[in-house]
């Protein structure tokens, strides 16, 4: 299973609160598609 930074970093995703809520999400992984 991939780590959540890693597939934050691959999308490009920099700013700190988008990033927190991201890895908060308990879907974090279903969110991707969006980006």
């Amino acid at each position: 299973m991939l780590s959540v930074g890693r597939i934050l970093k691959a999308h490009g995703i920099r700013g700190d609160v988008k990033a927190e809520s991201f890895m908060d999400s308990p879907d974090c992984f279903l969110p991707i598609k969006v980006f």
